[in-house]
């Protein structure tokens, strides 16, 4: 488990991850790119990525913190 604290406007280019992760939305808020879609996840989202899962974030204008669960 990792705790990650995106300061704000903070962005990740697009990427993968050689595991699937559940991403828990702490305070804050952040945008993921997945495909052609974004999604806004606001405290309390939750979020699945599958492993190698091609997306791209960029935190909110007060930053994010979120955990991170890998599998």
């Amino acid at each position: 488990m990792e705790v990650q604290r995106d300061t704000p406007e903070r962005h990740h280019a697009k990427h993968t991850h050689p595991t699937h992760e559940i991403l828990l939305i702490v305070s804050g808020s952040i945008t993921f790119h997945l495909g052609e879609d974004d999604y806004v996840c606001t405290s309390g989202d939750r979020l699945y990525l599958l492993v190698n899962t091609l997306h791209a974030s960029i935190a909110g204008e007060k930053g994010c913190l979120y955990v991170i669960s890998i599998k």
